[in-house]
């Protein structure tokens, strides 16, 4: 029995002592019985996720974090870990990757610089799915079930209902109804035609800024640093100390692992941590580790005290420094942004870097809150609940970072 599940057996004991106590957990059974009901649905709910993502799941933990009762229904909340593979045989089988390169092949006329960009989006996703099909990878999430509680304090056959953690804002979506939105394989396919012809867009937008004829632009943006520094400095700990976000500078300036009290932040590069409040912070990091350079001029760099710089530390001012000032991300969607791209709150209030996306599943890594190869739901917009959260009509992008080659 977990140390979570112990305490939660000895709080069923004490409500059940209580005079005038509710009797939800009455039964001799106890919570740990109460959970296993709970996890039932829950298992049968991960293996119709598996199955919708197309994967195979090499390893499973399910934690539970919360317990709660509230007269006779109980509600608990489960951290998700999973390592997995993507089954298909090869990443031409893969529903995207089909359609980017049907669409492709089909196209005719291109200019060079249309070409060269085409070719090296789809090596790049083929690289991507050949990655996920010969090794595992992990992907947390965080799921809540409910459920009435019988007289005797187990839980009622049928009453139990999954939720699924929709967006980093803490909304809540019915996991049934959100799986019912996950990308169905035409509609994959389908993206992936949509994703050629964006990018032949953006190599005609190349084409047509009076580029000299003289030199083509090199993308010399790696990708591999940029994720490399994400996972290594950002994780999950949500029941935990320190939680998702800490204000407590001694936590915060604690370079260990989270399970050694500390939170990977890098503060021996980056002193200077916004207590609960360094999404855009986290983000301008892990674009520096990939290879966009300091801008002195432009406002976007770290200092070491009161912020003065907020194109590095601002969510709006980041968003519009990397869209317009210095041009280095360029607008993606749910289905088509790359690893290592960035996804950003309508609103300006959030932003985070997409990890993993195998042309229907998108994974995150973040700050306040602190997120580590995250999966959230999929709503109106391709991933994100439909519910009218801050969340619908999430804005994505790529990330390049271009440099002359004579």
């Amino acid at each position: 029995m977990s140390v979570l599940r112990a305490l939660a057996w000895l709080l069923a004991v004490l409500l059940v002592a209580m005079p005038g106590a509710e009797p939800a957990f009455a039964g001799s059974q106890g919570s740990s019985v109460v959970l296993e009901g709970l996890l039932l649905p829950v298992d049968s709910f991960l293996a119709q996720e598996a199955a919708v993502r197309h994967w195979a799941i090499t390893d499973q933990r399910v934690d539970d974090i919360t317990l709660e009762v509230s007269g006779t229904t109980v509600t608990a909340t489960f951290l998700v870990s999973q390592d997995h593979l993507l089954a298909y045989s090869r990443p031409q089988d893969v529903p995207f990757f089909k359609g980017l390169m049907e669409a492709g092949n089909a196209l005719n006329g291109l200019s060079q610089s249309q070409r060269v960009v085409l070719t090296s989006y789809e090596s790049t996703w083929e690289s991507n799915l050949q990655n996920y099909i010969a090794y595992p990878h992990p992907i947390n999430e965080e799921l809540r079930a409910t459920a009435k509680l019988s007289s005797s304090g187990t839980v009622i056959p049928g009453s139990v209902t999954v939720y699924e953690l929709a967006d980093a804002q803490g909304g809540w979506v019915a996991a049934a109804a959100d799986l019912a939105n996950f990308p169905t394989p035409a509609q994959q396919e389908a993206n992936g035609q949509e994703a050629a012809r964006e990018m032949l867009r953006s190599a005609a937008t190349i084409d047509s800024s009076g580029v000299s004829p003289n030199y083509a632009y090199q993308n010399e943006w790696n990708a591999s640093a940029a994720l490399s520094y994400a996972e290594g400095h950002t994780g999950n700990n949500p029941s935990g100390n320190p939680p998702y976000c800490s204000s407590d500078l001694s936590v915060i300036q604690n370079p260990l692992p989270y399970a050694q009290g500390g939170n990977n932040y890098n503060t021996s590069t980056y002193p200077y941590v916004p207590q609960c409040n360094d999404c855009a912070d986290f983000v301008s990091q892990v674009m520096h580790a990939g290879g966009i350079p300091y801008d002195y001029t432009n406002d976007w760099y770290p200092v070491t005290g009161t912020p003065t710089t907020p194109n590095w530390y601002v969510v709006q001012s980041l968003y519009t420094y990397m869209t317009q000032t210095a041009d280095y991300w360029y607008a993606a969607t749910s289905a088509t942004v790359l690893p290592s791209g960035v996804a950003v709150e309508p609103n300006y209030g959030h932003t985070m870097i997409v990890d993993y996306n195998d042309g229907g599943q998108l994974e995150f890594d973040a700050h306040t809150n602190d997120r580590l190869e995250w999966g959230f739901g999929h709503g109106t917009d391709g991933y994100l609940n439909p519910g009218g959260n801050p969340w619908s009509g999430t804005l994505y992008y790529d990330v390049q970072y271009l440099v002359p080659v004579y």
